[in-house]
């Protein structure tokens, strides 16, 4: 049985290569919906009573995607007409940008953040700070507006009053990249010799990942020509060189393919399990190069025969690599956590598409 299986693999091996390029090209197609995302939570698990409590209260009030955008002086103190003016600025662009929450943006010049002042007959309320203040008495009136907030003194300014902070919320469909991108714009040509501007947040973290993702993808392309190397050194030969590599090309494809195609994308965790499935490509496509090699070279009076008795000859663990590396890999999508979902989908389909490389030799 498995000799009229080889024989058919082989007597049909022009369809199957076929089918095997043109739904790579698919995939490969499908490759430009890929995206980066670090989601923390993608690491619980989403019907547990707690998370859905969670992303209830997330889509009422927001807060995925919160920035916050620190202003600090190297010398003296917050309170000059130099760095207010920049925290007015600042706050200003942020109620421009797209997709911003207005109601949830604070700063010492946020329309919200208002000054109280009490007197006999009753009080009155206005904006704490509509304009940087530059005249001493306006800069020292500010100062103890601020002191006497403890809304205000502790967490939106500093103990030591050489900070203050800005907080923004946006919309969880406005794209991470281009927040990224909008505030740095603003913050930039604000930075001096006494001022340094920090960012942070979930949107600037996944901002960082997309700026530094061409350097993976350059390192993939070093990690591949490493391998061209290798196997040139080992087979001195154009087939032993190209068929492992395409393999794992296509095997790496399809893998993170799959993930677009079921609503997933990469992450911190999951960036690596491309490099992982086409190391595991090699490796196995190097077994079956070494058998065929020696079939050539000691009994085989053809190259069809040689691949044909290749193919009988390592058939069955090659059917135990589907249960192993496939399945096993596909065990884990049962855990609930889409960051264990995402890996399980990656390194299972892989592993099938490597074992399937593997039978039809």
């Amino acid at each position: 049985m498995i000799a009229r299986i080889a024989d058919i693999i082989i007597s049909y091996r022009a369809p199957l290569l076929t089918f095997c390029v043109v739904l790579t090209l698919y995939f490969i197609y499908t490759l430009k919906d890929l995206r980066l995302r670090a989601n923390l939570s993608d690491f619980a698990p989403l019907n547990h009573p707690f998370m859905k409590v969670q992303q209830k209260l997330m889509d009422i009030f927001g807060g995925l995607h919160q920035v916050s955008i620190a202003v600090v002086v190297r010398q003296g103190d917050i309170f000059n007409y130099e760095t207010l003016n920049k925290v007015v600025h600042i706050t200003r662009q942020l109620y421009l940008l797209p997709g911003v929450n207005p109601g949830r943006i604070v700063s010492l010049s946020a329309r919200k953040i208002k000054h109280v002042t009490a007197y006999n007959e009753g009080f009155t309320v206005q904006r704490l700070m509509r304009e940087a203040p530059a005249d001493p008495e306006s800069l020292q009136a500010l100062k103890n507006a601020i002191v006497n907030n403890p809304m205000l003194y502790g967490p939106v300014v500093a103990k030591d009053f050489t900070a203050t902070l800005i907080t923004a919320d946006f919309q969880p469909e406005v794209e991470a990249q281009n927040i990224f991108q909008e505030l740095f714009q603003i913050i930039e040509p604000l930075q001096d010799a006494n001022t340094d501007i920090f960012i942070a947040g979930r949107p600037i973290l996944e901002g960082w990942m997309y700026r530094y993702l061409p350097r993976m993808g350059k390192i993939f392309l070093v990690t591949i020509a490493a391998m061209v190397l290798l196997l040139a050194a080992a087979f001195r030969s154009k087939r032993g060189v190209i068929l492992p590599v395409c393999s794992a090309c296509m095997a790496t494809v399809w893998g993170v393919a799959t993930l677009i195609l079921f609503g997933y994308s990469l992450s911190p965790t999951t960036i690596l399990i491309p490099f992982l499935i086409a190391a595991l490509e090699v490796c196995h496509s190097i077994q079956f190069l070494k058998r065929y090699y020696e079939e050539v070279q000691t009994s085989s009076p053809t190259t069809l025969t040689a691949a044909q008795r290749t193919l009988q000859a390592l058939f069955v663990p090659a059917v135990i690599s589907v249960c192993t590396d496939g399945a096993g890999f596909l065990s884990l999508y049962a855990v609930p956590i889409p960051i264990i979902k995402s890996m399980a989908l990656a390194g299972g389909v892989g592993g099938r598409r490597r074992s399937e490389e593997r039978r039809v030799g």
